[in-house]
């Protein structure tokens, strides 16, 4: 692996560690609800949920990360896939938290890599022409 390839994993690590300060919260996905009404009376049944739970996220948001990912040198392509995220993102309280989370990331991850192309979808965000969606940014 080249230096560039070492740094790029390296920063993919870093970018996508929980801990990175994205104002990202976990929540359970109403695990604590299904166990209190009685849907999860086995290990089975807690696993089926978890799987169903990930299946779900992963079915919503994977098709947009992997549009951004091939669109990222096209903030107008990324521009689209943030609008339609946002239409299709209609859970306002998701909607929200998916806002703030992007443009978390952005910010720190404007600090932290001074890229010039990061800059400038930041702005695009502060300039209202990007609502700044965690999974497209």
């Amino acid at each position: 692996m080249s230096s560039l390839d070492t740094n790029s994993l390296l920063n993919l690590l870093q970018i996508s560690d929980s801990a990175f300060p994205t104002g990202s919260f976990a929540h359970s996905g109403g695990l604590e609800a299904a166990y209190q009404r009685g849907f999860l009376t086995s290990s089975e049944k807690v696993q089926q949920f978890l799987l169903a739970s990930l299946e779900n996220a992963g079915a919503f948001s994977v098709p947009f990360i992997r549009e951004a990912y091939r669109q990222w040198i096209d903030l107008e392509a990324i521009r689209s896939l943030d609008r339609l995220l946002n239409a299709s993102l209609n859970n306002h309280v998701a909607n929200r938290a998916s806002k703030q989370q992007g443009r978390s990331l952005i910010q720190t991850a404007c600090a932290t890599y001074k890229d010039p192309k990061l800059t400038e979808v930041q702005n695009w965000i502060y300039d209202g022409k990007l609502f700044g969606h965690q999974v497209v940014i």
